[in-house]
């Protein structure tokens, strides 16, 4: 599979570098991403809209993506730096949407998601993502693959879309995630 890596403004046709920029009236997630209902490892079930108020980064990942979990160290580091100040990594797992083609369980495929999340020592959420979900973040970002991850800020407007999990990407993801938890805290 062909990974692109570079980064997008949702709000604009063309790509280019991500600027976050707090005089932009970014859109609102789409309702397939904020309504529908996710799951975590354990069962419990919520809603993106139920974590509003929150700078959420949903990132798409599969066990067997090499660039997501290079990616990890990174996420892991965003949540312990910014997670008491409203931020929240939320590791969307796309293997729900496969296993059956690929042969494999439901239990099988958490039992590598939860070894891998041990070796990675991830300190963030993993859920099971929804179709409408991924495919309407994919459709956002014009790059039907993963690492996938779209950014939120606290008022659930769309802020950044990353594919890829490049050098120049990661730095940019940082650089957004720590501009939307400011914007956030200078609202409070």
């Amino acid at each position: 599979m062909l990974l692109i890596v570079a980064s997008l403004t949702v709000s604009s046709c063309g790509g280019g570098a991500l600027e976050y920029n707090s005089d932009v009236n970014y859109p609102l997630a789409p309702p397939e991403i904020r309504s529908i209902p996710l799951k975590t490892l354990d069962g419990e079930e919520f809603r993106i809209s139920e974590r509003q108020g929150k700078v959420l980064l949903l990132n798409f990942w599969a066990t067997w993506c090499i660039p997501c979990i290079e990616e990890m160290p990174h996420l892991v580091e965003l949540q312990k730096e910014l997670g008491s100040k409203g931020f929240e990594v939320l590791g969307m797992n796309t293997e729900v949407l496969t296993y059956e083609d690929e042969g494999q369980t439901l239990e099988e495929v958490e039992l590598k998601i939860r070894a891998l999340m041990k070796e990675q020592n991830l300190n963030y959420e993993v859920v099971w993502t929804s179709k409408e979900a991924y495919e309407t973040t994919a459709k956002l970002a014009r790059f039907p693959g993963i690492p996938l991850s779209l950014m939120l800020d606290a008022d659930g407007k769309v802020i950044g879309v990353f594919t890829g999990a490049g050098k120049e990407t990661i730095e940019k993801m940082k650089q957004t995630a720590r501009a939307a938890v400011e914007a956030r805290e200078s609202k409070s």
